[in-house]
C-alpha cells in the first residue's frame, strides 16, 4: 500500500503561481551573488569554468533588451524573433530580454532541413533572425528575412550600469502570455511551432510543493539543490553550499534544456554549467566532463550510454553518480542492467506541451518503467487492446497546476499524448512505454503490432544504427536494418549481407520471443538497409517512419514481391 504526504517546504513561497521574470529579479536583488550558472573558459574543459551570479545573468538580460529594442522597438504583439546560433547562454539570455521588449523567441533546430527552418519560421511570421557570429546558419541566403549578429557573451555579461526592464504583470496577468517559441521533433513530418507561455514555468514550480510518495519527492524534485552539469555542448554544477552536482545532456532549443538549464536554477535552486561551445557532443566529451566535474547526477542520450558502458573505465564513472537519467529513446537491457545497482536509473519523460511529468522513484531493477503516482488525478492509463495503454492528461482540481498541459491547451478538457504503454507483470502503477500510437502497425489480417520494442531489441547489437519495422496492410511483419557506417563499409557482396543477418539473428530471435506469434519475423523478411541511402531522421535523431518507408518504398515492394513469388 502506498502513502502520500505534503514534503516540508515553504508555505508562504506561491509555488507555481510566480513567473520566471519575477522571481529571477528577486532573486537578483535578495541575493545578486548566488550562482545561476558556470560557462566553460575555453574549449579546453581543464581550463575551467567561470561562475555567472544571478545579478550578472539578469544585468546581461537587461543590456540584450536595450540592444534589441534599439534594432527592432518594442513589439505589444509579442511578434517573433527568430534565433540560432552557439550553444551558450546567449540562448536563454535572449528569451529573456525578447519578453522584455514584448517579443517572442523562436529556436529552430539547425539540424532540421533548411525547408523545416523556414516553415517554422513562415508559421510564426518571424520578423528577423539573429545569429551568433561564427556560427553557420544554412538558411540565411534563403529566408529572406533581415539579420542581426548578437553581442559576444562576454560583452553582454560585462559590469557596468545598465537599463533597467522590469516585469511588471502579475501571475494572473502574465501566466497566458507566450513566452517563446520551441518545435515538435518532426518525426512523422515538417516540425511545428510550440508556444510555451509563462505558465509552462509555473508548472514546473508547482513541484515544490507536490506530495511524497512513500516518503519520496516526485522526480523534478531530484533537481533542488543539486550542481546540474550539461553536455551537447552544454554542462552543469550544484549549489555551492550542498555541493551535489547533476551532469545534463542539454539542448538550450529543446524543453529539456530549457527545464534544467533555465528553469530548474530558478525553481529549484540549481546551478548548470556549459560545456565548450566549440567542442563537438560525443562520448568523449561526456568522459571527460565526468572526470573533471565531478557530478552526481547526469542526463544523457541512450547511445552515450550505450557507447560509455562498455568502456571498463567510463562505466566506472558511471557507476559513481548518484544518478543516471535518460531520455529520448530506450536505453538498451544489457547497459541498464549493468548500472542499475551501482547508479539509480532515471528514466525522464516529457514533452515539449507537457513539460515535465510527475513519476516517481522505482526499484533498481526496474529502471525501464515510470513510476505514478495513484492519488495524481490528472494522468489516466486508458486501454486500447491487445495489453497496451494510452496515458491521457485529465483535469483535476487537485493536480492541474503540476500540468503545463492546460497552458498548451488551454480549452482542452483532456489531452491524449498517444503515448503507449504496457503494465509491470506484478507492481501496479508502473508503467514500461511502448511506442506512439501513430507506430501501430495493423496488418493484412486486422492483428495490430507494436514495432517499438522489437527494433529496441534489435538496436541493441553495436553494428545496428537503426532498425525500421514494417508490415502497414501485409499479411506479415518485415524488418529494414540500418548499420553503423564502420559496419556497412566492410560489406559489398551478397553473400556478406546474408552473413551479417545471420550474425543479428540472436538479436531479431530475442525480439520474437517477446512478440505475438503474428508479429514475429521471418528470415527472408529481414533485409540490410540500402548502401548509402541513410534512414531519415528527426532534428533529435529519432527514425522519422512514413518519410523513410517512403523512401525505401521500391526496397520495400521488392521484399513482399519475393515473398510472393516464393523466392
Amino acid at each position: 500500500m502506498t502513502s502520500i504526504s505534503q514534503p516540508g517546504v515553504q508555505n508562504e513561497v506561491p509555488y507555481g503561481k510566480r513567473l520566471l521574470p519575477t522571481v529571477l529579479a528577486e532573486i537578483a536583488k535578495n541575493d545578486p551573488n548566488r550562482v545561476f550558472s558556470s560557462i566553460a573558459r575555453t574549449s579546453k574543459i581543464g581550463d575551467g569554468f567561470r561562475e555567472v551570479t544571478y545579478e550578472e545573468f539578469v544585468r546581461s538580460t537587461n543590456r540584450a533588451a536595450m540592444w534589441l529594442e534599439d534594432l527592432f522597438g518594442r513589439s505589444s504583439s509579442f511578434e517573433t524573433l527568430g534565433y540560432i546560433g552557439l550553444f551558450d547562454l546567449r540562448y536563454y539570455i535572449m528569451v529573456l530580454a525578447a519578453n522584455k521588449v514584448g517579443f517572442k523567441l523562436l529556436l529552430p533546430s539547425p539540424r532540421d532541413s533548411v525547408e523545416a527552418q523556414l516553415n517554422l519560421l513562415r508559421l510564426t511570421s518571424a520578423k528577423a533572425i539573429i545569429t551568433s557570429r561564427g556560427y553557420p546558419v544554412d538558411l540565411l541566403p534563403k529566408a529572406s528575412l533581415p539579420v542581426e549578429f548578437a553581442p559576444e557573451l562576454d560583452d553582454l555579461l560585462a559590469k557596468g550600469e545598465v537599463r533597467d526592464y522590469p516585469y511588471t504583470k502579475s501571475f494572473e496577468e502574465g501566466r497566458f502570455d507566450p513566452w517563446m517559441v520551441l518545435q515538435t521533433s518532426g518525426s512523422t513530418g515538417l516540425p511545428k511551432p510550440v508556444i510555451l507561455t509563462q505558465g509552462w514555468f509555473a508548472a514546473l514550480d508547482s513541484y515544490n510543493h507536490s506530495a511524497l510518495l512513500d516518503g519520496m519527492p516526485a522526480m523534478p524534485l531530484m533537481k533542488r539543490n543539486k550542481k546540474i552539469c550539461g553536455i551537447m555542448p552544454t554542462f552543469g554544477v550544484s549549489h555551492p553550499t550542498v555541493m551535489e552536482s547533476e551532469f545534463q545532456e542539454i539542448n538550450p532549443r529543446k524543453a529539456a534544456g530549457v527545464i534544467l538549464g533555465l528553469c530548474a536554477p530558478v525553481c529549484f535552486n540549481a546551478h548548470f554549467v556549459w560545456a565548450p561551445a566549440a567542442r563537438p557532443f560525443n562520448a568523449a566529451l561526456v568522459d571527460e566532463m565526468l572526470e573533471v566535474v565531478d557530478a552526481n547526477i547526469c542526463f544523457l542520450p541512450p547511445s552515450i550510454i550505450n557507447e560509455l558502458a562498455r568502456s571498463a573505465s567510463s562505466r566506472a564513472k558511471l557507476e559513481k553518480l548518484e544518478v543516471l537519467g535518460f531520455g529520448g529513446g530506450p536505453l538498451s537491457r544489457q547497459a541498464g542492467n549493468s548500472l542499475c545497482h551501482s547508479t539509480y536509473i532515471l528514466n525522464a519523460m516529457g514533452s515539449t506541451e507537457l513539460c515535465a511529468l510527475p513519476a516517481y522513484k522505482t526499484a533498481p531493477e526496474d529502471w525501464q518503467y515510470l513510476h505514478y503516482s495513484p492519488h495524481h488525478k490528472g494522468i489516466e492509463f486508458r486501454p486500447v487492446g491487445d495489453g497496451l495503454y494510452e496515458m491521457v492528461i485529465v483535469r483535476h482540481p487537485s493536480t492541474d497546476p503540476y500540468h503545463a498541459a492546460w497552458y498548451s491547451f488551454p480549452d482542452k478538457k483532456e489531452h491524449s499524448t498517444s503515448d503507449l504503454f504496457t503494465k509491470h507483470p506484478s507492481k501496479p502503477n508502473h508503467w514500461l512505454y511502448a511506442g506512439r500510437a501513430e507506430d501501430l502497425i495493423v496488418l493484412s489480417n486486422g492483428k495490430t503490432l507494436n514495432p517499438t520494442s522489437m527494433e529496441a531489441t534489435i538496436s541493441e547489437h553495436l553494428s545496428v544504427q537503426g532498425v525500421l519495422v514494417i508490415g502497414q496492410g501485409q499479411s506479415t511483419s518485415a524488418a529494414i536494418i540500418e548499420l553503423r557506417e564502420s559496419a556497412a563499409a566492410t560489406i559489398n557482396t551478397a553473400e556478406a549481407r546474408a552473413q551479417v543477418i545471420d550474425e543479428l539473428w540472436l538479436y531479431i530471435a530475442k525480439a520474437n520471443k517477446d512478440t505475438p506469434s503474428h508479429a514475429q519475423l521471418a528470415r527472408d523478411k529481414v533485409v540490410l538497409s540500402t548502401p548509402g541511402k541513410l534512414f531519415l531522421r528527426a532534428g533529435k535523431g529519432t527514425i522519422q517512419r512514413p518519410a523513410t518507408r517512403k523512401a525505401y518504398s521500391d526496397e520495400i515492394e521488392q521484399l513482399y514481391k519475393r515473398g510472393e513469388e516464393g523466392k
